[in-house]
């Protein structure tokens, strides 16, 4: 027991610092802190020819900081020198690759550092009618070349090697619009790959692309003939490539702004209010209706910062990439699980309505959630249908027959009584209690509910319900809402009326169901599964009858962070990428 309050008291201590950290540093002299460059420029001198083109990538490092607009013309001068071997067929595939690593994308990153994207600058012509490329590339404020930065905090740094500097874009999140809204207040923070053309007999190109939608990019030289039938120009050679992309470099950065964020989950806890301005679901890139939404909801006293690694595995997996995109729901957890599955579910159909205003786009019919813990309850709540089972556990008359103000009683019939989002096709519980825990019984328990406090709203509107109706409470449950919901904590002990009623609401059919349980140690044995533990949630509460597949996975409560839990939710979108294709989706949806 001391051992369990010791942890529950250290991670009170860890949930106020961001989790991930950014630094920059010069990726010239230390090419051992990236994973963009094996080698110094110095290191080439030798490797290379023409000499000038190391020489002229060296000179320009050498006045960035002092005479940034000269540095500027020598990075251009030096990505012109590499592009045309890298478009030559006289050069080999093994110095291609490495004037491509080594030269080009160092000589574009450091133009981007030394000139910023401006349609003011005459020295390139900003190309934005290209598929994938940012449509105006003063969108951001910031441009920084990702081979620029040492990331602490994150398992993997995931990068795609190919041609390119990729770049972390960033700007403020000053919700301009009701979609920008949507984004995480730390600001907006995506992936963007650029790229200087030199195909044009005039100013060369500056492409700035974005990585999630464009796989390769072709190089040509500038070497024109007039076609005199068509007046189109063609090129004398043309080569594909594999475009550069940090996929890890810009979650980071968003992620190192996250201090506040990171003290919700225990000032959630203490005060609702701390972050019921942040309640909500939140995107992590541009909405795109042709992906399915990967929903995640985290668990008690915790944030969607829970989700980093699972997050930026996705990101750097190319076919999940191409299939999903990661929404993340964010809520106070002191709550009812009740009151938090309302505004889970009004949420998600907000968010739907603004980003699809017709309900018919193939991303808002389809959509994949993944509930860890007490986020797996509010799940549930999305997938099946309560008629009046979990009201009838609060009141022995339903809500007609309740006496007081209509919009108090038109609250509480929203909380308790709810239909299943036809569009949630799949979802995944992660150590998931859904018969409740002994820990809420438990010191920690008590220790837990001492220091919860609810939102004043929840706690007036169902007092003041309660109070008039009662001789038409339900024994158990019902008295206790005299005294406003009960909080995350009590809702979770296994004799808890209310989690033995929510257990018993079933399923829908048409959903398919995935189980992941945290066992502490590797069982080998599956028999021996009903006797284990996550420490938290024990295996006789988190196992569903039913589920399309269960996962033991040999971790604590925070199994949902565990690598075998992690490649298990890949395997899951995997096999639901495949199972439910767009077409498919979108014949049901005009039908």
């Amino acid at each position: 027991m001391l051992k369990s309050l010791l942890a529950f008291s250290l991670a009170l201590l860890s949930a106020c610092a961001a989790p991930v950290q950014v630094s920059t540093f010069d990726s010239h002299g230390r090419p051992d802190l990236t994973p963009h460059y094996e080698y110094r420029p110095a290191d080439l001198v030798d490797r290379l020819d023409p000499p000038e083109l190391i020489e002229t990538l060296r000179e320009a490092r050498r006045v960035e900081d002092v005479l940034p607009d000269l540095a500027a013309e020598r990075y251009l001068a030096a990505a012109e020198l590499a592009y045309g071997l890298i478009i030559d067929p006289a050069t080999s595939d093994y110095d291609r690759a490495l004037i491509v690593a080594e030269v080009y994308n160092r000589a574009v990153a450091g133009y981007i550092r030394t000139s910023p994207p401006s349609r003011f600058d005459t020295r390139v012509a900003i190309d934005v009618a290209a598929d994938g490329v940012w449509p105006d590339p003063e969108y951001f404020n910031t441009y920084t070349p990702a081979a620029d930065v040492r990331i602490e905090g994150l398992r993997e740094h995931h990068v795609q090697r190919g041609i390119g500097a990729p770049l972390i874009a960033s700007r403020d999140a000053a919700q301009r619009d009701e979609i920008e809204a949507l984004y995480p207040p730390e600001g907006i923070v995506w992936p963007a790959t650029a790229l200087l053309l030199f195909d044009r007999p005039d100013k060369p190109r500056l492409l700035l692309l974005d990585p999630r939608k464009t796989a390769t990019i072709k190089l040509s030289d500038s070497s024109y003939a007039g076609n005199e039938i068509t007046a189109e120009p063609f090129t004398r050679r043309e080569i594909e490539v594999p475009l550069a992309a940090d996929f890890s470099a810009p979650y980071a950065q968003l992620l190192s702004r996250t201090q506040e964020l990171a003290s919700l989950g225990f000032a959630g806890m203490l005060d609702p209010s701390a972050s019921e301005d942040r309640l909500g679901v939140y995107l992590l890139e541009p909405y795109d209706p042709d992906k399915t939404p990967l929903l995640m909801v985290h668990g008690l006293m915790s944030t969607p910062l829970t989700w980093i690694e699972l997050t930026n595995e996705i990101q750097a997996d190319p076919e999940l990439r191409e299939k999903y995109q990661v929404w993340h729901f964010l809520y106070p957890t002191a709550t009812c699980p009740y009151y938090s599955a309302f505004y889970l579910r009004t949420k998600l159909d907000e968010t739907r309505r603004l980003l699809d205003p017709e309900l018919d786009d193939f991303a808002t019919n389809d959509i994949v959630v993944v509930g860890h813990s007490m986020g797996g309850i509010l799940t549930r709540t999305l997938v099946s249908d309560t008629g009046r089972d979990a009201w009838n556990v609060a009141f022995t008359v339903g809500p007609d027959e309740l006496e007081g103000a209509p919009n108090a009683i038109d609250f509480l019939k929203s909380v308790y009584i709810y239909e299943r989002r036809p569009y949630v096709r799949r979802v995944v519980f992660v150590a998931t209690p859904h018969r409740g825990s002994d820990f809420a019984n438990n010191l920690v328990g008590a220790f837990g509910r001492s220091l919860v406090r609810l939102p004043r709203q929840c706690i007036d509107l169902t007092v003041a319900i309660a109070q008039a109706n009662r001789d038409r409470l339900q024994p158990g449950y019902g008295p206790w809402l005299l005294n406003g919901p009960p909080s995350s904590i009590d809702i979770l002990r296994p004799e808890s009326p209310a989690s033995a009623a929510a257990d018993l609401i079933p399923i829908a059919d048409e959903v398919t169901y995935h189980s992941i349980i945290g066992t502490r140690e590797l069982i080998n044995d599956p028999d021996d599964a009903p006797e284990t533990s996550d420490g938290i949630v024990a295996y006789w509460s988190s196992h569903l009858d039913g589920a399309a597949s269960e996962k033991l996975v040999p971790a604590p409560h925070n199994a949902h962070d565990h690598p075998d839990a992690i490649a298990e939710i890949k395997r899951i979108l995997h096999e639901h990428a495949f199972e439910v294709p767009a077409a498919a989706v979108s014949v049901a949806i005009r039908k």
